[in-house]
């Protein structure tokens, strides 16, 4: 008998987080017919988005300046590993000016989707195929104005639907402002009516009916609320419903538009940027929520496309594994069965040895970050004087680091990269990051006090954002430097306004 040597690879994340594929020695087919039936979510795709400074820092030194097919390749199967479907590509401005733009940075990166069968659009605020960089290109600020300037921007939207004839495309329909504004003039409603009807008729001219292409209307901070107050968007174009960029969903279809012809779907977010505060460092996601808010949705029918934000896509592996197994069986995860999925997810991605460890430090991380996201953590977020408060969640970080220490030290090798970018380094970081801010609030009292420990927190503080620095620079230095800069991210320093800080700093501290 002849034995075959097969690699079988289910794990999700061999590439993008190192998890080594399993090697056996026989495979067996069994004698039995298997129906899948079709996914609970018909399009099921990510946004990437916010990718700087990490994921963009990250290509340019691994792939060049632009945003090319050699990139493109591994996140289109990573799409497939995961049984997503669906894109909306890396649109930020940088260098080289102005930014990113999937269409033009690259010609075979379309293609490319159509080849591994995934279906592209775009951002909320870049309709009909275009990138808003591709505008920025060639026209000043200013003129992306639909009053002033429509034939100017009738012919970009055409230029877009052209393009994206040969293939299949999910078209966002609509317009907003320039740099993701709310739209510019003063009458939205009137302006919308306007854009839509001439986007419809660029398609019917483009596709052969109003209908010949697949589209969206993104639902996106004002533009529900001229939804709601009337604004037609016609019944074969899917409403794409909108979280509150903090994983709540701001509204669920009713009745009639779960009947709609183009049925509905939500944007979900598990990074954001943006005003009170971004949380754009980490995974600081918990399941659970997440869990109850994709229920809802798909119970009220919004299940013709799940949108998720993941920023750089690093270190959104753990979210963006729970949301698309959920996509593809919404049945797959119960209410009460987070813990077996993480002990699925970890057999999955690392053999059944040490999945109930794993799943178990995946879930307590789970539950601290569900008391506050790291990048939302301020000296006085946890009370130190009533209760024990700070020092109790502190000592809950600081159980779940040395738990998931002693399984690394038990772990082989060739897990070591894995586990330490899946597990062990959002934990440390969470930890260090916490005891960090109540170190913080601590030596701010003891000076009020006018103690003599406030200079030892003074300087420990110090120490611990000497530490935090070291833990980012071994991230960049795993698997031999393969994910450097992808933790560049800022996360102290937040001001007023909750924009993101430009480097790490700290402030406050207190020396008598």
């Amino acid at each position: 008998m002849t034995l075959w040597r097969f690699e079988l690879m289910p794990c999700r994340w061999h590439w993008w987080a190192d998890v080594p594929p399993k090697i056996h020695s026989e495979i067996y087919a069994l004698p039995v017919v298997t129906v899948n039936g079709e996914p609970s979510v018909k399009y099921r795709g990510i946004f990437i988005n916010d990718e700087s400074p990490g994921m963009d820092s990250w290509v340019h030194e691994k792939f060049g300046p632009k945003f090319d097919a050699n990139l493109y390749h591994y996140i289109f199967e990573l799409l497939l590993r995961l049984k997503a479907n669906f894109m909306w590509p890396a649109m930020w401005r940088g260098y080289p000016y102005p930014g990113r733009s999937f269409f033009v940075d690259d010609p075979k990166n379309q293609a490319l989707a159509d080849t591994y069968g995934i279906v592209m659009g775009t951002s909320p605020h870049e309709p009909m195929q275009r990138a808003m960089n591709e505008w920025s290109t060639t026209e000043p600020d200013g003129t992306w104005n639909w009053d002033n300037n429509r034939e100017k921007v009738t012919r970009y939207f055409e230029g877009g639907a052209e393009r994206a004839r040969p293939y299949e495309s999910y078209l966002t329909m609509g317009m907003r402002g320039e740099g993701d504004a709310p739209i510019n003039g003063s009458d939205p409603q009137r302006i919308l009516r306007e854009v839509l009807a001439t986007q419809r008729n660029i398609i019917k001219n483009n596709y052969g009916s109003e209908n010949g292409a697949t589209q969206l209307m993104a639902l996106y901070n004002e533009v529900q609320k001229y939804y709601d107050n009337g604004l037609q968007i016609p019944d074969d174009v899917t409403l794409l419903f909108s979280d509150d960029n903090f994983g709540t969903l701001r509204r669920l279809p009713n009745e009639d538009e779960a009947k709609r012809l183009g049925g509905s779907g939500y944007y979900y977010y598990f990074q954001y940027t943006g005003y009170p505060r971004c949380y754009r460092w980490m995974n600081s996601n918990t399941l659970g929520k997440a869990w109850h808010q994709l229920q809802l949705a798909h119970a009220r029918g919004a299940d013709r496309i799940w949108v998720f934000n993941v920023g750089d896509l690093k270190p959104i592996e753990v979210p963006m594994s729970f949301a698309f197994d959920l996509a593809w069986d919404i049945k797959a995860i119960g209410a009460d069965s987070l813990t077996a999925y993480f002990t699925h997810l970890a057999t999955r991605e690392f053999g059944r040895k040490h999945s109930a460890q794993i799943a178990q430090a995946w879930y307590g991380f789970d539950r601290l970050v569900a008391l506050r996201k790291q990048d939302h953590i301020d000296p006085d977020t946890f009370i130190l004087l009533k209760y024990h408060e700070a020092d109790i969640i502190v000592a809950r970080w600081k159980k779940l680091y040395k738990d998931a220490k002693q399984i690394n030290a038990q772990l082989g090798h060739e897990h070591k990269s894995a586990f330490f970018q899946l597990v062990l380094q959002p934990i440390k970081a969470s930890y260090l990051c916490t005891l960090l801010r109540v170190t913080q609030y601590r030596n701010q009292l003891f000076a009020k006090q006018r103690r003599n420990t406030t200079n030892v927190l003074f300087h420990r503080c110090i120490k611990l954002l000497d530490k935090d620095h070291a833990l980012t620079q071994a991230y960049h230095a795993v698997s031999d430097g393969k994910w450097n800069h992808f933790m560049r991210q800022p996360h102290y320093g937040y001001g007023p306004t909750g924009a993101q800080p430009t480097r790490n700093m700290i402030d406050g501290l207190c020396y008598v």
